[in-house]
């Protein structure tokens, strides 16, 4: 065979070469393309399930993200995966399973590392920052916390912005509820300047939140002009169509009502009535326009709005705001003379009331009830002991020169017009006489409004409330004795017996079994208790009622109406309060002085 005869044969093997690597090429691209759009389909199905993971049963939610993370591992698709993981740890914390939310954590971890996702690195630190708070360990959060505001962002990147926005509010409000005000403002203000320093991100439902927050805890601490401020600065920067405006709204008519300037307040309540129908942002508005009716004794008006109120908050379905609205309701009937009908709404609360018997608002429910019975038997007398009751009350909140001031404004008499001077300058003296004389003008000028018999009534109760305030719990002699049987406790507790036996805890389904040597005390929290250990804190729905018959009477006493310690967990005793093992102070109840000496003999 020649030359000439062999080429053609060469070309057309070539030929079928070349057509056989274009297929192939073709072939292999085609499958690239699937799985880039498969991966990209299950990425946009698990970002589904990661927007409902809380707002769904939260086994639907695991299940669904298992499906899916099971695909992508299959189909290797890591942004998958880094979803998948993460939502897996989002339910472990849930189920409280520290073993298995930081194994998944770091899975998610790894795979953002390597996709560069600074956005879900911060996500990540968030979730473990929150595991540590729910377990009360505030050092680890702490740390979660600054090592994720360490993760920078991208100045393109608005969800890393978002994540690094979220990272502030949240450990603010931590703080904030853990009573650590000043840290908490600290925080948001830093959260307000990362979005104003250089431009780089800003988002006004953001800004409107951080606002708002700072706002309540201004509120909170009694500074409600700088509180109305940040609420004003929130209103200019939401968005027009955001829902929040009407908190906001809220929010402004509350702090104007807080210093008794009805009229702005009403604008504000107002407004939110009249811009939207949703019943979650109108029971405020409703209750408050109740309020300010009262204030100016249209009680017919106010009653229309406390009934309104009720109205909405049953179709929200929310018990704080049913129990709210229906407690203002019956005592506006009081006022309104409707005292049958204001005894049926007082006793409908009456459970909620026993469930938190020893507050100040159990007992002025207890008050009205008491009242509404007496109405309806004898008006007369209903009269003389409100009057009585009403008197008390306020002397009780009085204190020394704004006490008396505020008793003197109460009966609105011109005859106390005219003296006022007088018992101005007479508090302002410390002297015996000038207190004799004080005591003397009040006295002539209660008789004439009330009569002799109130007044000697006031006049003891006053003195007796200055002598409460005046006296410490314990004397000096009484706490030297107290703590030297205090450090003779402790040198001895190594040498006795250890506590012996177990409390039976249940929280969300689950049951704690806690040695009674291992407890420093106890506290009444959200209508159950928190019990702390040297370890951690546990929250029960277990009433410190029920508590207290099974602690050992030997080493456990109550301190406080919401507090029971452990002898053994004292470190010492000042006038008015203890401190315990792990560096907490707690108040000294006086009506339990007796039991604390018992305890330290």
């Amino acid at each position: 065979m020649n030359n000439f005869t062999l080429l053609p044969r060469l070309y057309r093997l070539s030929t079928c070469v070349f057509s056989f690597s274009v297929i192939l090429y073709l072939t292999g691209s085609q499958n690239l393309f699937s799985q880039k759009a498969n991966c990209d389909s299950l990425l946009v199905d698990i970002q589904v399930v990661t927007k409902k993971f809380t707002r769904q049963d939260l086994e639907l939610s695991f299940s669904q993200n298992d499906s899916i993370l099971e695909l992508g591992k299959s189909m290797a698709c890591p942004k998958v995966e880094m979803e998948g993981y993460l939502n897996l740890a989002r339910y472990y914390k849930e189920k409280a399973d520290s073993v298995n939310l930081f194994k998944n954590v770091n899975l998610s971890s790894e795979i953002a590392k390597e996709l560069n996702d600074n956005r879900r690195l911060k996500d990540l630190g968030a979730l473990g920052m929150l595991y540590y708070i729910d377990r009360a360990n505030f050092e680890e959060a702490r740390t979660s916390y600054e090592n994720s505001l360490a993760i920078l962002c991208d100045g393109s990147d608005i969800l890393c912005h978002k994540a690094h926005i979220k990272l502030y509010f949240n450990y603010a409000v931590n703080l904030e509820q853990r009573g650590k005000n000043q840290e908490a403002l600290a925080v948001l203000n830093k959260g307000n300047r990362y979005m104003s320093e250089d431009g780089t991100f800003y988002d006004s439902t953001f800004h409107t939140v951080i606002l708002n927050s700072i706002g309540n805890i201004y509120r909170e601490i009694g500074s409600y002009d700088a509180a109305r401020q940040q609420y004003l600065q929130a209103a200019k920067v939401v968005p027009v169509q955001h829902k929040s405006r009407f908190l906001i709204n809220n929010n402004i008519g509350s702090s104007y009502l807080d210093v008794g300037k009805l009229d702005s307040a009403r604008l504000y309540f107002q407004k939110t009535i009249n811009q939207t129908d949703e019943e979650r942002y109108l029971v405020v508005p409703h209750q408050a326009l109740g309020r300010i009716a009262g204030d100016k004794r249209d009680f017919v008006a106010a009653e229309k709005y406390y009934r309104q109120a009720v109205a909405i908050a049953e179709v929200t379905k929310r018990e704080k705001y049913i129990i709210e609205s229906k407690n203002f309701l019956s005592k506006t009937l009081y006022k309104n003379g409707k005292y049958s009908e204001s005894l049926r709404v007082l006793r409908s609360l009456q459970p909620y009331f026993d469930d938190i018997s020893e507050t100040k608002n159990a007992l002025v429910h207890k008050k009205y009830i008491m009242l509404c019975e007496l109405a309806l038997r004898d008006s007369a007398m209903q009269h003389k002991v409100e009057t009585y009751l009403t008197l008390q009350d306020t002397l009780q909140e009085l204190t020394h020169k704004e006490a008396l001031q505020t008793q003197i404004e109460s009966f609105q008499s011109r005859i106390l017009k005219d003296s006022l001077s007088i018992v101005k300058l007479g508090m302002a003296n410390q002297s015996i006489t000038m207190k004799n004389q004080r005591y003397g003008l009040i006295t002539s000028l209660l008789g004439l409004l009330l009569g002799g018999f109130f007044f000697r009534e006031i006049s003891r109760k006053y003195k007796a409330s200055q002598a409460v305030n005046e006296t410490l719990i314990f004397e000096k002699q009484e706490l030297e004795k107290l703590n030297q049987n205090l450090e003779q406790k402790i040198a001895a507790a190594a040498a006795i017996r250890p506590q012996i036996g177990k409390l039976e805890l249940k929280s969300s389904g689950k049951t704690h079994l806690v040695d009674f040597a291992d407890i420093i005390y106890i506290q009444t929290e959200d209508n159950g208790t928190r019990t702390y250990t040297n370890e951690k804190s546990i929250w029960s729905d277990t009433k410190l009622k029920d508590i207290s018959p099974i602690l050992p009477p030997r080493d456990f006493a109550q301190i406080f109406r919401s507090t029971i310690v452990n002898a053994n967990c004292i470190s010492s005793i000042s006038a008015n309060t203890l401190n315990v093992s792990n560096g907490d102070e707690l108040k000294i109840g006086r009506t339990y002085k007796q039991g604390i000496k018992d305890m330290l003999g």
